[in-house]
């Protein structure tokens, strides 16, 4: 393809009828609901996931006006698209995505859209960070027969019993349950709080590089499992960036097709 033809067919290039009414009012995506809905329908039948899943937060750089573009300091794109992205921890496959526009959804309607009926019932083992994580999700999940693992901050819920009074020792643990959700507390170089359905608060060792020599650690088995299964959507991002394919538009549909 020559050129000047790639530049006209992309001049021209859109996904959805403008001058239609939308089948869904307010829908931010009308422009790119066709093509986006026919991706992520390809993915969930092509692929079928493993054991380990994680959900977690991505960026698409965008510094143009959209209503929906947010901004957030603590990200390496501040300024962009975002989605929240469902992927298989072991591959790093993306399986669902959900772009982030009005009207916002509460993080349980996200998480109960983004697993599907099927994933639910089968006992996944799903990994989320802190930023959403709570006592009610967990329960919520756990009666839909879904395992979750994830950090935690202690005004979602957190026991009493959980913060002692006083710096903790070195590899402390303290750890409550409710018969379903367990609430940890562990002391590595600063306090770490986790909380998971499917662990209790045994320790497990793993190897640890350092100045050149091995050394094993002793942590609890949720930690473990966080830090080996958690990286999912790292992997998308990692892999998307070895083939980049965008270029540069004044189009935010364009812009976001292209990653």
């Amino acid at each position: 393809m020559t050129r000047d033809r790639f530049q006209l067919i992309c001049s021209n290039l859109h996904f959805n009828n403008s001058e239609a009414v939308p089948n869904t009012p307010g829908d931010a995506l009308f422009k790119v609901r066709p093509v986006l809905d026919s991706l992520v329908e390809k993915w969930k039948e092509t692929y079928s996931l493993g054991e380990h899943i994680s959900i977690d937060e991505g960026m698409q750089n965008w510094k143009g006006r959209l209503f929906f573009r947010v901004y957030t300091k603590e990200k390496t794109i501040k300024y962009g698209i975002k989605s929240f992205l469902f992927a298989d921890s072991r591959t790093g496959y993306c399986w669902n995505l959900d772009i982030y526009h009005k009207p916002r959804k509460t993080w349980k309607e996200t998480v109960q859209w983004l697993l599907t009926d099927r994933c639910v019932g089968i006992y996944h083992s799903l990994f989320m960070d802190n930023l959403h994580n709570s006592v009610e999700l967990n329960e919520f999940l756990l009666d839909k027969n879904v395992y979750t693992v994830g950090t935690f901050r202690a005004s979602r819920g957190e026991p009493p019993e959980i913060s002692k009074p006083g710096k903790m020792n070195k590899n402390e643990v303290i750890a409550r349950d409710n018969g379903k959700v367990m609430v940890l507390s562990w002391m590595d170089k600063r306090e770490v709080k986790m909380i998971s359905t499917k662990h209790d608060s045994s320790t497990g060792k793993v190897c640890h590089k350092e100045k050149g020599s091995v050394k094993e650690v002793t942590k609890p088995k949720c930690v473990i499992e966080y830090n080996k299964y958690m990286a999912g959507v790292d992997r998308v991002d990692q892999m998307i960036s070895y083939y980049p394919c965008t270029r540069k538009t004044t189009n935010w549909t364009k812009k976001l097709f292209s990653t």
